[in-house]
């Protein structure tokens, strides 16, 4: 099963990219794990060459409670084995699904429900009084606009690390005073601003940084030692992001916007995250699952997950991410326990990111 390029979601595109080029690379010897059969290797090898040297990518697959871990480095265009299993990657996007893990916690512990409207946890009314729930922001059925148009104001500042100064202040003028919709609440539309804004009134409700909900709430009881929203918590870690022409780039920070791309994860640490959710185990992650509003035929969606159903029958919840330094995919089948995913340093803007989902469906299809 395919996914259609126009359902490739990223953090919004924030920089101008000029001088993008494809560099084709080879694979050397690569020591794939031993269950890899000759099609998952193609696989690999076809979505990998036209990445620039020093691209890293770390990918596992989970089947049947076991992992296969694969670390490839370009080196001078030549593609190497490297245990990076452990190395830290921005997940961009990603982080949406987590800061919904967070509002399932919240909602199963009846601090609030999926009804609740946003401006009972900011304190504040919106704009001509909208009433926006915390499952609309969370399904992307808010109507919000992808972006607030005031974050220009932080771009000025720094076009390489933009979402560092967008603020609350800057936030609660845009919702009080300027905030318009794209779209009626009929119609799913996907929203940074929307899962941003979920995250800061999760931190309203309950009175602590959005680092700590996480730590508290997902990373210390899943045992995820290598992931944090701060980078200097995981700075010694961390693979180096790429720009859109293979040079080093610097990492996005965030301030109040942080519960739609912050996130640092590893590979390991991700296997962890993906595995709670197929166990079935943990009721938050449940929550999450069950559809809260059809988009297509096709697809539903979920709490911060996209639910897709294959021609075969199966069905799979998917996320993926873009940072201006970093590329992940994230593909589960929870009944068949199956999954597959991929960080990488490759920048959102590079003309072959779309190859990162590539990898994490086709092994995927692989199995059927």
């Amino acid at each position: 099963m395919n996914i259609a390029k126009s359902t490739l979601i990223f953090i919004a595109s924030l920089l101008s990219v000029s001088g993008i080029y494809a560099q084709e690379s080879k694979t050397g010897d690569i020591d794939y794990p031993v269950s890899f059969t000759d099609v998952q290797k193609n696989i690999i090898k076809t979505n990998i060459v036209n990445f620039p040297s020093n691209t890293q990518l770390s990918i596992a697959v989970i089947r049947e409670g076991e992992t296969d871990y694969l670390g490839l480095k370009n080196n001078d265009s030549i593609y190497e084995t490297i245990d990076n299993k452990d190395a830290v990657f921005q997940i961009g996007s990603i982080t949406k699904v987590m800061t919904s893990t967070l509002l399932a916690n919240i909602v199963l512990a009846n601090e609030v429900s999926l009804s609740t409207e946003i401006s009972e946890l900011l304190g504040y009314s919106l704009l001509n009084n909208s009433k926006i729930t915390l499952q609309q922001l969370s399904n992307h059925t808010s109507g919000m606009k992808r972006m607030p148009d005031n974050f220009i104001f932080a771009q000025m500042k720094d076009a390489n690390n933009p979402y560092m100064y967008y603020d609350e202040e800057m936030l609660k003028t845009w919702l009080t005073q300027y905030m318009t919709k794209d779209l009626n609440q009929e119609v799913s539309n996907y929203s940074n601003l929307g899962a941003a804004l979920l995250a800061h009134g999760l931190t309203k409700k309950l009175s602590k940084s959005y680092e700590e909900l996480l730590q508290e709430q997902i990373f210390q009881k899943l045992e995820m030692t290598s992931s944090s929203s701060k980078l200097k918590n995981v700075s010694s870690k961390l693979i180096t992001g790429l720009d859109a022409n293979g040079e080093p780039n610097a990492n996005w920070e965030f301030d109040v916007m942080e519960g739609a791309g912050s996130v640092f994860s590893s590979i390991s640490d991700l296997e962890k995250y993906t595995k709670a959710v197929m166990s079935q185990k943990n009721e938050a992650l449940n929550l999450q699952t069950k559809p809260t509003f059809e988009v297509s035929t096709n697809m539903s969606i979920g709490l911060g997950w996209h639910i897709i159903y294959g021609k075969g029958g199966n069905t799979y919840y998917w996320h993926n991410g873009g940072t201006s330094g970093y590329t992940s995919s994230l593909l589960i089948d929870i009944e068949r326990k199956i999954a597959t995913m991929v960080l990488s340093n490759v920048s959102a803007f590079h003309p072959n990111t779309g190859n990162i989902d590539n990898i994490t469906f086709d092994l995927m299809k692989s199995f059927n």
